[in-house]
C-alpha cells in the first residue's frame, strides 16, 4: 500500500509574509537612515539603530525560513504514524502502540474543535519523546496522554480516520 503523505495547511502564512516584508522594510529603513539620515549623536543613537537592524533581521530570517520550510505534518504507511503536526507531536508511532484512535469534538461557548485522538498502549514512552512534555504534568492526573491531531490539515478528519484505520488493518497483519 502506498504510503500517505499529508501537509500543513498554509494557515497563518499571510501574517508571516507581513512580518517578512515589515521587518526587512525596517531593516532597510536602518541602513538607510545610517547612510542618508542625520548624523547619529552618540553610541547610544548608533546602538539603538544597529540593534533595530539586528533585531528586525533576525525577525525576516526567521519568517522567511518558516516560509520556506515544508515538512509533511502526517505520514502514514504500513509501519506506523509519523505526527508532525499536534502540539505534542512525538514522531513515529508504529500501530502495535495505538490502541484505538477515536473522532472528537470539544464544544466551547461560542465555537468548537474537531481533532483526531490516538489513544495510545504506552503513553509514558510517548509523554517522554513529546516536545512540550514539561507542560503535560498539570493535567497529567485529569486524563492520560493521547496524540490529538487537530483539524488544521487540507484534508477532513474523517478521510484520515479512514486512512488510518486501513493502515491499521494492514499493518496488524
Amino acid at each position: 500500500m502506498k504510503r500517505v503523505v499529508i501537509y500543513r495547511r498554509a494557515a497563518g502564512r499571510g501574517r508571516l509574509v507581513v512580518t517578512f516584508l515589515g521587518s526587512l522594510l525596517l531593516v532597510v529603513g536602518g541602513f538607510l537612515h545610517i547612510i542618508f539620515g542625520p548624523q547619529l549623536e552618540g553610541t547610544k543613537d548608533a546602538l539603538n539603530v544597529l540593534g533595530g537592524i539586528l533585531l528586525f533581521g533576525l525577525c525576516s530570517i526567521f519568517a522567511l525560513r518558516q516560509l520556506l520550510k515544508i515538512v509533511p505534518a502526517i505520514i502514514l504507511d504500513e509501519a506506523g504514524i509519523t505526527d508532525r503536526v499536534s502540539y505534542h507531536s512525538v514522531g513515529f508511532i508504529p500501530w502495535t502502540d495505538v490502541e484505538d484512535v477515536e473522532l472528537k469534538v470539544a464544544v466551547g461557548k461560542h465555537a468548537q474543535a474537531k481533532y483526531l485522538v490516538l489513544v495510545l498502549h504506552k503513553p509514558d514512552f510517548y509523554l517522554a519523546r513529546s516536545q512540550h512534555r514539561d507542560q503535560w504534568p498539570i493535567n497529567y492526573g485529569l486524563s492520560r496522554f493521547d496524540v490529538c491531531i487537530p483539524d488544521c490539515l487540507p484534508v477532513k478528519l474523517k478521510s484520515l480516520l479512514n486512512h488510518i484505520n486501513r493502515f491499521r488493518r494492514t499493518g496488524a497483519r
